[in-house]
């Protein structure tokens, strides 16, 4: 009678399991991957939204993506205090995230119903750490045109530089001249038209 001694197989490892017994290798890996994707890591911490390894890699590794996803989550369900404390967690391990800092004075003008020192502040470091924001959508330029008659001085000096340097851009000139008659605040309209006629006769940069 033959008899199998062969040690029994271990029972397989739960995906939350696996990602803490591995935590090391996949911190190094994500850390690369957030660097070659940038914002876009926080699709894959929501790439299994009922497994439990987005949590797992949150708890391992902090992701600003995870925490930027779970932000814009919140802020959509206007959870202010959630959407603050995910914003602010995701600046302490990337100070340098303009959308972040965005996100804050988003934050405070739907909480407040306008623009709170605190959130000028906020903006303020935006155009600090990213002075063009080249984002097709215009997130930015949407939110402080809609603004421009209340902000103070220095802000405005940095949407006018801004605009003027995506007029000069021949892809943003026709999203700028769309963006004109979306903007309530006149203006930031004004601001647009001007941006949009002092272009240089030049051709415009690629």
């Amino acid at each position: 009678m033959l008899i199998d001694d062969r040690p029994e197989a271990p029972a397989p490892e739960s995906p939350v399991a696996l990602v803490r017994r591995n935590a090391k290798a996949i911190a190094i890996g994500m850390v690369a991957l957030g660097v070659l994707l940038g914002s876009g890591a926080s699709a894959l911490a929501l790439a299994w939204p009922s497994s439990g390894v987005a949590e797992a890699i949150a708890t391992v590794l902090p992701l600003s993506g995870v925490h930027a996803a779970r932000s814009e989550a919140a802020l959509e369900r206007a959870q202010f205090a959630a959407a603050d404390r995910e914003t602010r967690e995701e600046l302490a391990i990337a100070p340098v995230h303009a959308e972040a800092w965005l996100r804050l004075a988003r934050i405070d003008a739907q909480r407040s119903g306008t623009l709170t020192p605190a959130g000028v502040d906020a903006l303020s470091k935006s155009y600090l750490v990213e002075p063009y924001d080249l984002d097709p959508a215009m997130i930015r330029l949407t939110f402080v045109l809609d603004r421009l008659s209340f902000l103070p001085p220095a802000l405005r000096g940095d949407v006018t530089s801004e605009l003027n340097g995506l007029a000069s851009l021949r892809a943003f000139r026709p999203r700028l001249q769309a963006l004109g008659p979306r903007i309530a605040d006149e203006e930031g309209r004004a601001a647009i038209a001007q941006a949009l006629a002092g272009v240089d006769a030049s051709p415009p940069q690629a």
